[in-house]
């Protein structure tokens, strides 16, 4: 099996898979502005295009013109891939396009593909709002893959995906890639990677997961002083992993994780050690935010995922269903 398997389950993920990114200072890449394909378009920055209650684009111009005037306060959900909405038939599905029908604030989606928490704050203070009234963030998955995934320990400097593409690159043009096909090779490169064996890594996991966790613990502290100046809220919810929920799977589900299981050949070793550290990791990171006064949430503990509904198209991506579900959660829990 390859990986375009899954169009015939999902067919959303074609257009993911072409999306392509390109380089941006401090952040390392991103996703290439005023794209436009069947289940995803970007706006001038690149961000994702977020839809409003009427299913109308949401302008970003507000949040950065003080004489636009808007109906309702305004909000952005800031985060990695799953924010992004990667496994959304289209972008009035996301997780900030949800909470827009929902609630009364104008929800921005500050999503990135494969950040870390520090690309995560970094790219939302790069375009730091000049009026805001709230912030969630969802978020913590990649954080703890890239601690076992990585090659060196840094308490500053927080292992990123493509790290090694980044470590060859030579000045050539990132070009046309397939991100998601890019991402697996990252991983089986990390795990399995010949020219750095995980036997002579120098560094233990838990000094890794340790430099980690402190990076994350800096990045919780940055966007709460922000918030703080601000005068804004700001929330966090644990995102949703297939492998921290006792979900009954349904047929789609088995069927692509059948397929990414069988390309990839390495998601038994990774699920491993991110099922060894699934309690610790929970603590810390309510720790964490109970640290630094950030309201904390564990959608993993929540038994709307547990069903045989199909809410997932891989381990970490959510469908349409999927991200509604978290909007409800974050509406109701966070009284947004």
């Amino acid at each position: 099996m390859s990986l375009s398997d899954r169009y015939k389950i999902a067919s959303q993920m074609s257009d993911y898979d072409k999306l392509n990114d390109e380089w941006i200072p401090y952040i390392m890449k991103f996703h290439c502005p005023n794209s436009y394909l069947g289940s995803v378009s970007t706006n001038n920055l690149g961000f994702r295009n977020s839809v409003d209650c009427d299913g109308r684009v949401l302008s970003d111009k507000c949040l950065y013109d003080d004489s636009c005037q808007t109906k309702g306060k305004l909000g952005v959900v800031v985060g990695s891939s799953v924010v992004f909405g990667v496994g959304s038939t289209s972008d009035e599905f996301t997780i900030p396009s949800q909470l827009n029908r929902i609630t009364s604030t104008n929800w921005h989606n500050f999503g990135g593909r494969a950040f870390n928490s520090t690309q995560e704050i970094l790219l939302f203070l790069l375009n730091l709002p000049h009026k805001l009234d709230k912030i969630v963030i969802v978020s913590g998955v990649n954080n703890l893959t890239l601690s076992y995934m990585n090659d060196s320990v840094s308490t500053i400097y927080s292992p990123f995906y493509s790290q090694s593409v980044f470590s060859d690159f030579g000045g050539t043009p990132l070009g046309v890639r397939l991100s998601f096909k890019h991402f697996i090779n990252e991983m089986r490169y990390r795990i399995f990677g010949s020219r750095i064996s995980r036997n002579s890594n120098q560094y233990s996991i838990v000094e890794r997961y340790k430099a980690v966790i402190s990076c994350f613990k800096r990045d919780l502290r940055v966007i709460k002083v922000i918030a703080k100046g601000l005068g804004v809220s700001v929330y966090f919810a644990l995102q949703p992993l297939v492998t921290w929920i006792k979900k009954d799977l349904s047929t789609e589900e088995q069927k692509l994780f059948d397929v990414l299981d069988s390309a990839s050949g390495m998601w038994e070793t990774l699920s491993g050690y991110i099922n060894s550290m699934k309690l610790e990791y929970f603590r810390d990171i309510q720790k964490l935010c109970s640290g630094v006064d950030i309201q904390f949430i564990n959608l993993n503990e929540y038994s709307e995922f547990t069903s045989n509904e199909w809410l997932f198209v891989d381990r970490v991506h959510l469908t349409d269903a999927g991200n509604k579900i978290v909007a409800n959660i974050l509406r109701r829990e966070f009284n947004l």
